[in-house]
């Protein structure tokens, strides 16, 4: 397929690795990946549903009305990810790769003033919408990416902060912009397994230091899945775990919720 990346390369470029199984993740992940074509949507269709408005847009702003957080924060990022907005409200967390290639977008109907998804509303996605509509064609496949892939090329040396939702890592960004924040949508996307879809995903932090964020109550589960993931220097934050209430527990609270509560409080930290 015209891919070869050595052990000898591998272990250049990752001096502390010692395990060969590192070295043929990537190995045999790259290759595959190459054999596939990768589909993507055009940039025109992102383009169309920037520097609008929507609920969760307006939720964003409304945490700086109390001077939790600075307008130019989320004015900040806004625009480094690309927030669409459809016509009836609803967010767009357009999913860009590395190579600033447009993969999807995910669609998702929020409370405006609680920040809260409708949980009524299914999310929905670009691809889907394209289909739908015969702009792309029924047999287009989508190759996911992780939330904030494009960002990772921007901010080389930046430790990366890795957490499940776009909406945390877009608030998180707000608030900590010394971290790149990138969602991978669910944790059954934090996965070594061979041939998955979340180690193809995960394929872009190779190399680079991550900081796992888990859901309240989520501690475990994450640190559990993040295992076997050798190609990337990793650590599983607990600090949530340990600093959440009993009430965020029963709430089922995300990190989002309880990183403004925090804010207003005077007292936010990780």
């Amino acid at each position: 397929c015209g891919y070869h990346y050595t052990p000898k390369q591998f272990f250049a470029e990752h001096p502390t690795e010692t395990r060969i199984e590192s070295w043929r993740q990537i190995e045999i992940q790259s290759k595959r990946q190459l054999t596939k074509t990768t589909n993507t949507i055009s940039y025109e269709y992102l383009q169309k549903t920037i520097g609008g408005r929507n609920n969760f847009i307006d939720f964003l702003y409304s945490l700086t009305d109390n001077g939790q957080l600075a307008k130019t924060n989320i004015e900040r990022v806004i625009q480094e990810y690309n927030i669409g907005s459809t016509k009836n409200g609803r967010a767009i967390f357009w999913q860009i790769d590395l190579n600033n290639n447009v993969r999807t977008g995910k669609i998702i109907a929020y409370d405006a003033k609680s920040g809260h998804r409708y949980k009524s509303i299914s999310p929905d996605w670009v691809h889907s919408l394209l289909k739908k509509s015969k702009k792309i064609p029924e047999d287009w496949e989508v190759t996911q990416c992780i939330y904030g892939e494009h960002l990772l090329k921007k901010y080389p040396e930046k430790t990366v902060a890795l957490v499940e939702a776009e909406k945390t890592a877009i608030i998180c960004a707000a608030i900590f912009p010394q971290y790149v924040w990138v969602s991978i949508g669910s944790v059954q996307n934090l996965s070594a397994k061979e041939g998955s879809k979340g180690l193809a995903m995960l394929k872009a932090l190779n190399g680079r230091k991550v900081i796992i964020y888990p859901d309240i109550d989520g501690y475990e589960k994450w640190l559990e899945a993040s295992k076997g993931l050798t190609f990337f220097k990793c650590i599983v934050s607990d600090y949530i775990e340990k600093n959440s209430s009993k009430e965020d527990r029963e709430l089922k609270v995300d990190i989002a919720d309880w990183l403004i509560r925090q804010l207003k409080n005077d007292s936010v930290g990780l």
